[in-house]
């Protein structure tokens, strides 16, 4: 099975393209009115205590994909000897 990836929930399942994605909720919860209610309507769905650690935060309740967060891990765009000093300014125009 391919695995997805996004920055945050997604609209469509890249799977299926249906637009029923629900959060998925890992532990124990305490239930409240409320995360009873979200839970009725689909938007939270129970996932259970087990966790590995690499998980999916989102899944689809059409197909069942899982869909992970994506990591935003900085990566360096340029080397420290590239960057101004502190006070110093970028010169936009040079001569």
């Amino acid at each position: 099975m391919r695995r997805y990836e996004a920055f945050r929930k997604p609209v469509r399942c890249p799977h299926c393209q249906a637009e029923q994605i629900g959060t998925l909720l890992y532990g124990m919860p305490v239930f409240s009115p409320d995360l009873e209610a979200r839970v009725k309507s689909g938007e939270i769905i129970l996932a259970g205590c087990s966790m590995t650690g690499d998980d999916p935060a989102w899944q689809c309740k059409i197909c069942g994909t899982g869909i992970y967060r994506k990591s935003r891990k900085t990566e360096p765009a340029t080397h420290r000897n590239d960057l101004p000093e502190c006070g110093e300014r970028y010169n936009l125009n040079p001569g």
